[in-house]
């Protein structure tokens, strides 16, 4: 089982432990949604920052309980530090490392879909079925899913699937590209852009070589003058240090010679000082410019790397005579292909009992949402791409009901029981019968799961549907 314990944000503390939390205000953009996204980045997930907000800035530490053992978990930027190691969120291994170590489960399919089940999010969480976009780059496809649930092996014909689109991807810039050369073909103009962007290139680094000349030189008259300076500073010292007087017409006593009495040897420092600050002040200048130029010449060898290989790529069309129509063939074949091998997963995925036993409790729990008429009797409308027929309530209930039969066979298999993050339930056209079913739901079949719940709604609604914990009522951005 996997509880949240306690999030802190810099220095601020939020409180998830004991049981279920409603965080609440009585108007918008106060910072509910922030406050969902940032616990779910400092799991480990790359969601993306609110308006105004950069969440790779914050220190994050979440306290977490997993089977009764406590972990911290602390993130800033792609950095995490638990379970005594350091994960980086730019590596997708290091992704999947913590997210296992966090919710129990080691099947990577069920791992990159498991934030679809338990993550309901307030713009697109209550409209995405069974595949798509979860939030940012995070995507779902119950494909995937249904592959580690029933532990089928189908990489053969995924693999195939994945080849034959990124063939027909080459083939569709293949067509832009001959389209381009229609274009250009015979343009005198286009072949003396040519010739001025070698010119252009030859002039950069001119300038590149003759800056990093200039900087060098400089560095060579600073360290000169550096020179001078110490030197100077270690003549008076000697000269301080010997203990040597002087006699002055009129005055009985020996004077000692210090850099006080030394004429000119301050106005002589400061004036090495003044030399050493214009060289620097150079030295910076001509820094800036050999970074605009460094850019700019970054820019012009990558056009010269893409023209090159342009180049090449237009004849490899000409020697195999390729035209549009002939690519277009090539594509429909491809096509062909894919398709059948789609069925082919398909049919795999239906006769696993893992897509009947799925599709049984979607079933129960629209029975229960009131929705059961929204649904096919055929298991593999759980694969439906058809959702226009569906708006408004009856596709927000569907949703839930269809995500949470997904959750429930999870953690049936792994075991498990995880936190459950509705973002503003009550978005769409959703009535107060309704919300009182999806809470019954809740209460049915997912008990013993964490449940945290942000919501612009009356407090007091919240309170009747469900026994909380925590309450984390905002009234300003917290951050």
């Amino acid at each position: 089982m996997l509880k949240i314990n306690k999030l802190t944000v810099n220095d601020k503390k939020f409180d998830f432990a004991n049981g279920n939390t409603l965080i609440y205000s009585n108007k918008n953009s106060v910072g509910k949604t922030t406050l969902i996204r940032i616990l779910l980045y400092s799991m480990g997930y790359n969601v993306p920052s609110t308006k105004g907000l950069s969440f790779k800035k914050l220190n994050l530490k979440l306290q977490i309980d997993c089977d009764g053992n406590k972990e911290v978990i602390e993130r800033y930027g792609n950095r995490v530090v638990a379970f005594s190691n350091i994960f980086f969120m730019d590596s997708v291994r290091d992704r999947n490392e913590l997210h296992s170590r966090i919710s129990g489960i080691s099947d990577p399919q069920i791992l990159k879909n498991i934030l679809a089940l338990v993550y309901f999010d307030q713009e697109k969480g209550w409209t995405l079925l069974n595949r798509g976009t979860v939030i940012g780059g995070i995507k779902f496809k119950i494909e995937d899913l249904i592959e580690g649930l029933g532990q089928l092996d189908v990489e053969d014909i995924r693999q195939k699937i994945d080849n034959i689109d990124r063939e027909i991807k080459i083939y569709r810039q293949l067509i832009h590209l001959i389209n381009i050369q229609a274009e250009f073909r015979g343009d005198d103009d286009y072949a003396d852009a040519d010739s001025a962007n070698d010119s252009s290139l030859k002039e950069l680094q001119d300038k590149h070589r003759i800056l990093k000349m200039q900087i060098a030189e400089l560095n060579h008259e600073i360290n000169q003058f550096k020179g001078i300076k110490k030197d100077n500073e270690k003549l008076i010292e000697l000269i301080e240090d010997s203990g040597i007087n002087i006699r002055v017409k009129g005055i009985k006593s020996p004077i000692p010679v210090t850099r006080k009495n030394i004429l000119g040897f301050n106005i002589n420092q400061n004036l090495i000082n003044v030399q050493i600050e214009r060289k620097l002040y150079l030295k910076s200048k001509y820094n800036k410019e050999i970074v605009q130029v460094e850019n700019k010449l970054n820019e012009k060898m990558r056009l010269v790397n893409v023209e090159n290989q342009i180049s090449k790529l237009s004849q490899f069309i000409q020697v195999n005579n390729l035209t549009p129509e002939n690519i277009n063939i090539i594509i429909d074949e491809k096509d062909k292909e894919r398709k059948k091998l789609t069925n082919k997963l398909i049919e795999i995925l239906n006769n696993d009992d893992v897509t009947f036993k799925v599709f049984k409790r979607v079933k129960q729990y629209c029975n229960l949402l009131g929705v059961e008429d929204s649904l096919d009797e055929k298991k593999d409308f759980i694969y439906t791409t058809d959702l226009k027929r569906y708006s408004g309530a009856k596709l927000h209930l569907l949703v839930f009901a269809f995500r949470l039969a997904l959750l429930k066979e999870v953690e049936l298999k792994e075991k498990i029981n995880v936190p459950i993050i509705l973002d503003s339930p009550t978005a769409g056209e959703l009535d107060k019968n309704n919300l009182e079913k999806m809470f019954a739901l809740l209460k049915q079949e997912f008990n013993n799961n964490q449940l945290i719940v942000a919501s612009i709604a009356s407090k007091e609604t919240f309170k009747r549907l469900c026994s909380w914990s925590n309450i984390i009522e905002l009234e300003s951005h917290f951050i």
